[in-house]
Protein backbone atom coordinates (compact mmCIF):
# COMPACT_ATOMS: atom_id res chain seq x y z
CA UNK A 1 0.00 0.00 0.00
CA UNK A 2 2.96 2.96 0.89
CA UNK A 3 4.82 1.42 -2.54
CA UNK A 4 1.83 2.87 -4.47
CA UNK A 5 1.47 6.60 -3.17
CA UNK A 6 5.45 7.18 -2.69
CA UNK A 7 5.83 5.96 -6.46
CA UNK A 8 3.07 8.39 -7.58
CA UNK A 9 4.76 11.51 -5.52
CA UNK A 10 8.40 10.76 -7.23
CA UNK A 11 6.58 10.45 -10.33
CA UNK A 12 5.10 14.49 -9.61
CA UNK A 13 8.18 15.52 -8.11
CA UNK A 14 9.68 14.83 -12.10
CA UNK A 15 6.48 16.65 -13.20
CA UNK A 16 7.17 19.53 -11.10
CA UNK A 17 10.95 19.82 -11.17
CA UNK A 18 10.26 20.51 -15.29
CA UNK A 19 7.85 22.50 -14.55
CA UNK A 20 9.77 24.60 -12.70
CA UNK A 21 12.45 24.50 -14.87
CA UNK A 22 10.42 26.02 -17.55
CA UNK A 23 9.21 28.59 -15.48
CA UNK A 24 12.52 29.62 -14.45
CA UNK A 25 13.42 29.28 -18.07
CA UNK A 26 10.47 31.67 -19.11
CA UNK A 27 10.58 33.87 -15.89
CA UNK A 28 6.99 34.81 -16.87
CA UNK A 29 8.43 36.83 -19.85
CA UNK A 30 9.15 35.62 -23.38
CA UNK A 31 12.23 36.45 -24.89
CA UNK A 32 12.26 37.27 -28.52
CA UNK A 33 8.73 37.08 -29.19
CA UNK A 34 7.98 40.40 -29.77
CA UNK A 35 7.83 38.93 -33.49
CA UNK A 36 5.08 36.94 -33.24
CA UNK A 37 2.21 37.42 -35.35
CA UNK A 38 -0.71 36.32 -33.26
CA UNK A 39 -3.20 36.66 -35.95
CA UNK A 40 -1.53 33.82 -37.84
CA UNK A 41 -0.68 31.38 -35.06
CA UNK A 42 -3.15 28.89 -34.89
CA UNK A 43 -5.77 29.11 -31.80
CA UNK A 44 -4.43 27.60 -28.44
CA UNK A 45 -7.35 25.55 -28.56
CA UNK A 46 -6.41 23.82 -31.97
CA UNK A 47 -3.07 23.30 -31.22
CA UNK A 48 -4.10 21.33 -27.55
CA UNK A 49 -6.45 19.40 -29.55
CA UNK A 50 -3.32 18.73 -32.21
CA UNK A 51 -0.82 17.81 -29.18
CA UNK A 52 -3.05 16.28 -27.16
CA UNK A 53 -3.78 13.87 -30.47
CA UNK A 54 -0.11 13.11 -30.72
CA UNK A 55 0.09 12.21 -26.75
CA UNK A 56 -2.44 9.87 -27.41
CA UNK A 57 -0.82 8.25 -30.63
CA UNK A 58 2.89 8.18 -29.08
CA UNK A 59 0.84 6.38 -25.48
CA UNK A 60 -1.20 3.72 -27.94
CA UNK A 61 1.92 2.94 -29.77
CA UNK A 62 4.65 2.63 -26.97
CA UNK A 63 1.68 0.11 -25.41
CA UNK A 64 2.02 -1.75 -28.25
CA UNK A 65 5.70 -1.94 -28.32
CA UNK A 66 6.29 -2.70 -24.56
CA UNK A 67 3.28 -4.70 -23.61
CA UNK A 68 1.06 -4.75 -20.31
CA UNK A 69 1.70 -0.86 -20.12
CA UNK A 70 -1.20 1.37 -19.16
CA UNK A 71 -1.13 4.87 -18.68
CA UNK A 72 -2.54 7.21 -15.66
CA UNK A 73 -2.65 10.80 -15.30
CA UNK A 74 -1.17 12.54 -12.55
CA UNK A 75 -1.06 15.72 -13.45
CA UNK A 76 -3.64 18.21 -14.81
CA UNK A 77 -3.03 20.43 -17.67
CA UNK A 78 -2.78 24.43 -16.58
CA UNK A 79 -2.20 27.73 -18.40
CA UNK A 80 1.03 29.29 -17.84
CA UNK A 81 1.05 33.38 -18.65
CA UNK A 82 3.93 34.83 -20.49
CA UNK A 83 4.62 38.51 -20.59
CA UNK A 84 5.19 38.92 -24.15
CA UNK A 85 5.21 43.15 -25.16
CA UNK A 86 2.79 44.23 -27.70
CA UNK A 87 0.62 41.39 -27.11
CA UNK A 88 -3.39 41.82 -28.35
CA UNK A 89 -4.22 39.96 -25.37
CA UNK A 90 -2.73 37.88 -22.24
CA UNK A 91 -0.41 35.51 -23.95
CA UNK A 92 0.32 31.82 -22.53
CA UNK A 93 2.19 28.75 -23.03
CA UNK A 94 0.07 25.72 -21.94
CA UNK A 95 1.41 23.04 -20.18
CA UNK A 96 -0.40 19.12 -20.81
CA UNK A 97 -1.61 16.81 -18.32
CA UNK A 98 1.45 14.77 -17.62
CA UNK A 99 0.95 10.66 -17.96
CA UNK A 100 2.78 7.95 -16.24
CA UNK A 101 3.61 4.33 -17.15
CA UNK A 102 4.84 1.76 -14.69
CA UNK A 103 7.79 1.23 -17.35
CA UNK A 104 11.22 1.54 -16.70
CA UNK A 105 13.15 1.78 -20.01
CA UNK A 106 16.86 0.29 -20.22
CA UNK A 107 19.09 -0.73 -23.09
CA UNK A 108 17.79 -1.55 -26.71
CA UNK A 109 13.92 -0.72 -25.28
CA UNK A 110 15.23 2.98 -25.16
CA UNK A 111 15.95 2.80 -28.97
CA UNK A 112 12.78 1.18 -29.89
CA UNK A 113 10.66 4.07 -27.68
CA UNK A 114 12.81 6.72 -29.44
CA UNK A 115 11.97 5.92 -32.60
CA UNK A 116 7.96 5.25 -31.62
CA UNK A 117 8.28 9.26 -30.26
CA UNK A 118 10.35 10.29 -33.59
CA UNK A 119 7.80 8.48 -35.76
CA UNK A 120 4.57 9.47 -34.11
CA UNK A 121 6.56 13.43 -33.76
CA UNK A 122 6.79 13.57 -37.24
CA UNK A 123 3.03 13.22 -38.01
CA UNK A 124 2.39 15.96 -35.74
CA UNK A 125 5.63 18.44 -36.89
CA UNK A 126 7.74 17.57 -34.36
CA UNK A 127 11.40 17.24 -35.35
CA UNK A 128 13.53 14.15 -34.08
CA UNK A 129 13.85 14.06 -30.20
CA UNK A 130 16.57 15.10 -28.63
CA UNK A 131 18.53 13.14 -25.78
CA UNK A 132 18.74 15.39 -22.81
CA UNK A 133 19.94 13.08 -20.11
CA UNK A 134 21.29 9.59 -21.02
CA UNK A 135 22.20 7.58 -18.21
CA UNK A 136 22.15 4.18 -17.43
CA UNK A 137 18.97 4.53 -14.61
CA UNK A 138 17.19 7.69 -16.39
CA UNK A 139 16.53 9.00 -20.17
CA UNK A 140 15.25 12.39 -20.63
CA UNK A 141 13.96 13.46 -24.33
CA UNK A 142 12.32 16.66 -25.82
CA UNK A 143 10.58 16.75 -29.34
CA UNK A 144 10.18 20.70 -30.59
CA UNK A 145 8.22 22.08 -33.64
CA UNK A 146 8.31 25.28 -34.89
CA UNK A 147 5.57 26.68 -33.33
CA UNK A 148 7.83 26.45 -30.27
CA UNK A 149 5.94 23.69 -28.05
CA UNK A 150 7.65 20.36 -26.82
CA UNK A 151 6.89 17.08 -25.57
CA UNK A 152 8.70 15.62 -22.67
CA UNK A 153 9.33 12.07 -22.23
CA UNK A 154 11.26 10.89 -19.30
CA UNK A 155 12.17 7.51 -18.21
CA UNK A 156 13.48 6.33 -14.87
CA UNK A 157 12.06 4.21 -12.43
CA UNK A 158 8.56 5.24 -14.64
CA UNK A 159 7.99 6.57 -17.62
CA UNK A 160 6.56 9.70 -17.81
CA UNK A 161 5.08 12.03 -21.00
CA UNK A 162 3.80 15.99 -21.38
CA UNK A 163 3.76 18.39 -23.55
CA UNK A 164 4.30 22.50 -23.65
CA UNK A 165 2.66 24.58 -26.04
CA UNK A 166 4.82 27.40 -27.74
CA UNK A 167 3.06 30.94 -26.57
CA UNK A 168 -0.41 31.76 -27.77
CA UNK A 169 -3.24 33.92 -26.74
CA UNK A 170 -5.34 32.87 -23.62
CA UNK A 171 -8.68 31.56 -24.26
CA UNK A 172 -10.48 28.55 -22.66
CA UNK A 173 -8.91 24.97 -22.80
CA UNK A 174 -11.39 22.39 -23.32
CA UNK A 175 -11.16 18.89 -22.09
Amino acid sequence: MIDKPVSTVKAAMIVLLCTVFLLSACSGKADNVSSIDFGARPSLQTVVKKYDSMLSEMKSELSKNFAGIGWSEFQQGASINVDVPGAPGQAVNYSSAAWVAELALRGDDRTKALKVLEEVGARFGFAAPQIVKDADDHLEVIGTDQLGAHYEFSSGAKTTLSYVTGIHLAEEVGS
